[in-house]
């Protein structure tokens, strides 16, 4: 494949993904103009984000190309215009015995009658005299000219500039899908970073009653793993983290800073996180910004699942 083909084949992939993309969005977007319950909303957009993600990986691995051509290849319907005959129709069309005999003497009479003209012909034509055709001066036919275009070194020149370009074109594509996402994986990992940093100046929650409050709240939610607690003088409120091990986050003086009923919404609000495994979702709905971050309305879908989580935990 050279080079003008290959840049083609990736525009036209990036802009069948930009559609593809444009249109889940607006599909998430339209139903969860018709969803009432904020936990049917946030749904709509976990499945939106997952779409997004399944969509670039089948166009971008070429998955959703070959089950495309499996299922357009057309297989020629069987003839079916020509039926068995049945016993019935068999017995219709077969003749009376006397007209079969009546038939088979006239073929037999045919056939003779054949014979017997073949037979004379042969005769008329071993008696009379073979007749040579005229001599006629055959001119040998004229050697077949090259009338195929000659290509000119200069055309073969700029083809080979076009090719330059094109490759040139195609590795810019490439360093700059790859610099958009790495800035976006950055951004995530310097979050990473602080939030390491932020484990250094964490301690577990010793307060045996909270930690009997917290079981009992995450028991009512449905949770069945351990959530951990912890508590920091960088946190300005509660926070929830972690995909394979739930933490909750708490600022310094949580019990003392805060009423019961305070402490009683803020904790059910972030198990309710946990409950929905928001935090998994965020990690994908991150990935397909990173992935795709050239195309807004992504980064829009990622700040609506977002918003329909929050709204979903309250």
């Amino acid at each position: 494949m050279n080079a003008g083909l290959t840049s083609t084949v990736w525009l036209q992939l990036l802009g069948l993904l930009a559609v593809e993309m444009a249109l889940v969005v607006g599909a998430a977007a339209l139903i969860s103009r018709f969803v009432g319950s904020a936990a049917w909303r946030r749904t709509v957009w976990q499945v939106c984000v997952l779409s997004l993600l399944t969509l670039t990986l089948s166009e971008l691995t070429g998955t959703a190309r070959s089950v495309v051509s499996s299922l357009a290849v057309k297989v020629s319907p069987e003839d079916r215009s020509v039926a068995k005959p049945t016993a019935a129709n068999r017995s219709k069309e077969q003749p009376a015995s006397g007209q079969l005999t009546e038939a088979f003497h006239r073929k037999v009479a045919t056939q003779l009658a054949q014979e017997i003209q073949r037979k004379s012909v042969r005769t008329a034509e071993a008696t009379s005299p073979v007749v040579q055709p005229p001599a006629t001066d055959i001119q040998p036919a004229p050697a077949p000219t090259d009338t195929s275009p000659k290509q000119h070194p200069a055309n073969g020149a700029e083809a080979g500039g076009d090719s330059v370009v094109d490759s040139l074109a195609i590795l810019w594509l490439g360093v700059i899908w790859l610099t958009g996402a790495g800035m976006v994986i950055a951004r995530s990992c310097l979050a990473h970073a602080l939030f390491a940093l932020f484990r250094r100046h964490r301690q577990a929650v010793s307060d045996a009653e909270l930690l009997s409050r917290v079981e009992a709240l995450a028991g009512l939610l449905g949770i069945e793993r351990r959530v951990h607690l912890v508590e920091s003088s960088w946190l300005a409120g509660p926070i929830v983290f972690g995909v394979f091990r739930p933490v909750i986050g708490l600022p310094a003086g949580f019990t003392r800073r805060f009423s019961r009923v305070q402490q009683e919404a803020m904790l059910a609000h972030e198990l309710a996180h946990l409950a929905a495994h928001d935090p998994v979702w965020y990690f994908l709905a991150n990935w397909a910004s990173a992935i795709l971050w050239w195309h807004p309305l992504v980064w829009w879908a990622r700040r609506r699942l977002h918003a329909a989580s929050e709204m979903a935990a309250d």
